[in-house]
């Protein structure tokens, strides 16, 4: 969009904003995105600066002198989860369309113009470069029946179920979880009532299946399975229903009406298991999460988010990289983060609780250095 009054490009859903009475301008589709929250997307927001009179369009967390919007303006996704997705950069039009006025313009590469160059070597966030119809977004788990956690969870409250006629169509059932907000799936069977849909809102996902051939099983949105990672991003989300802060990788957990609001990465970790890694899980202690390796403490549940995995034993040569994480007390909101040091205001330390990376740099370098070199040749042994 063009804003004449202030002299700037905007990249927002429709309709156009009115700037003093004056309406923008449509310049045309730059890039695909969600309207609302998908698994591994964050939302982007409006940033604006008074006194170069702009927006700029990136994650949460406003720059010296601007204010934040606090409605999103729309989901993208932070890593390149998937090959459809392309890279936006903050681009600087020091002279902006020739009118000689600094702008930021969001988009793909390359350049739009000679005198624009980008503000950062690496991206603002990742979008769609094309449109997508709602099949192209499911994924076949298996030709069976969805499961959560495991094949022995199937909890009623990981999904709703639509019965009769129009859902025999498996179109039907994917246009029902497309129009439902934080759907990440669908089990369907076109002979079952005559037609049946479960629509899945399980903010871990779908992660198992057992075989029936009555039913099929599709995750929606491209969807990585974290096991399938060789390491992943723990991220620090923030709870405002229970008023903690939690740890885990994507998606966002939902804590009754509400999903969390996800903040920066904390740390590195693996998504399933690993040599000498252990399982660190969350437990529930009746007014918080927190996250150690089992056994559960005095009081606590084990709760129904998958475990990543870290290490509990002190950093060895072949995981330099590794770094102590800490449990702290946050006094001001009685809950406890955990995070590596420094302590952050109005935090007490509690202790080392497990080991992990503070950068996917670092441990993809001691993973590396970790498997066995090939051998040189000449040197392998030889039967006599």
């Amino acid at each position: 969009w063009t804003d004449t009054v202030n002299n700037q490009q905007t990249f927002h859903f429709k309709p156009a904003w009115d700037h003093d009475g004056t309406a923008e301008t449509e310049g045309g589709i730059q890039f695909y995105a969600y309207k609302h929250w998908s698994p591994f997307t964050e939302p982007v927001f409006a940033h604006w600066h008074s006194a170069d009179k702009q927006h700029t369009f990136r994650f949460y967390g406003p720059h010296t002198g601007e204010v934040l919007d606090p409605t999103p303006q729309f989901y993208a996704f932070r890593y390149q989860v998937h090959s459809a997705l392309g890279a936006v950069y903050s681009w600087y039009n020091e002279n902006h369309n020739n009118q000689g006025s600094g702008n930021h313009n969001f988009h793909f590469e390359p350049a739009w113009h000679e005198w624009e160059t980008k503000e950062n070597t690496w991206p603002e966030f990742y979008a769609f470069r094309y449109g997508h119809t709602p099949d192209d977004e499911f994924s076949l788990v298996d030709a069976g029946a969805c499961r959560g956690a495991n094949k022995d969870d199937n909890s009623a409250s990981h999904f709703t179920e639509y019965t009769g006629g129009e859902y025999a169509v498996l179109a039907k059932c994917m246009e029902q979880c497309v129009q439902t907000e934080g759907c990440t799936g669908i089990e369907h069977s076109p002979t079952m009532s005559k037609g049946r849909c479960e629509v899945w809102t399980r903010a871990e996902g779908i992660n198992a299946t057992v075989a029936n051939a009555a039913f099929s099983c599709y995750r929606y949105r491209f969807y990585p399975d974290a096991a399938d990672m060789a390491v992943v991003p723990i991220y620090e989300w923030w709870d405002s229903s229970n008023i903690q802060h939690t740890y885990h990788y994507p998606p966002a957990w939902k804590h009754g009406d509400l999903h969390e609001h996800q903040l920066e990465v904390a740390f590195w970790a693996h998504g399933s298991a690993y040599p000498n890694s252990t399982a660190i899980f969350d437990f529930w202690d009746g007014k918080q999460h927190v996250f150690h390796p089992e056994p559960a403490g005095a009081g606590e549940t084990k709760g129904t988010g998958n475990p990543f995995y870290a290490y509990t034993n002190e950093s060895k040569d072949m995981y330099a990289g590794l770094q102590p994480v800490y449990m702290f007390l946050d006094t001001d909101n009685s809950q406890n983060t955990f995070h590596f040091l420094p302590k952050r205001a109005n935090e007490e330390v509690k202790g080392v609780v497990f080991y992990a990376w503070p950068s996917r740099e670092a441990a993809e370098s001691d993973i590396a250095k970790a498997e066995p070199a090939d051998p040189e040749v000449g040197t392998t042994a030889e039967p006599i």
